[in-house]
């Protein structure tokens, strides 16, 4: 079993990585502190995030693993295609502004907390931190 779920170790591990480094950027924006080069690595991060979230689900179903295993890479991929569709779209329609960004900004951190504390609950629910005693 525990052999079985290393791979869902390493996701979550990723996965507050990510949240976090997305929850800083979302930080900055709300803050109004401009860092385009951090704000472009992170997108590249989420892009290639998406990918991996694809192939996580597949070993996860593939492993067998409990179906809430499945919820979160199901949740990223949703929330990346929404805030992928209403970002584009809004900067299509020239409608970017200092509120709209904000509000994006504020939804972004809001769902990033959310990953954190969920993969932290899923490590604690299956055991998958060694701690010692």
């Amino acid at each position: 079993m525990k052999k079985r779920r290393s791979f869902l170790k390493f996701y979550l591990i990723i996965t507050i990585l990510i949240a976090s480094l997305i929850f800083i950027d979302s930080m900055f924006n709300i803050l109004n502190i401009q860092k385009d080069n951090f704000s472009s690595l992170i997108f590249l991060f989420s892009y290639l995030f998406f990918f991996f979230n694809i192939l996580s689900l597949f070993i996860f179903i593939l492993k067998n693993l409990e179906r809430i295993t499945y919820f979160l890479p199901i949740y990223q991929m949703i929330i990346f295609i929404f805030f992928s569709i209403s970002g584009g779209y809004l900067i299509i329609k020239g409608l970017l502004s200092p509120n709209v960004v904000y509000t994006l900004a504020l939804m972004s951190l809001i769902t990033s907390a959310f990953e954190i504390v969920f993969s932290i609950y899923l490590i604690k629910r299956f055991s998958l931190y060694k701690h010692t005693e």
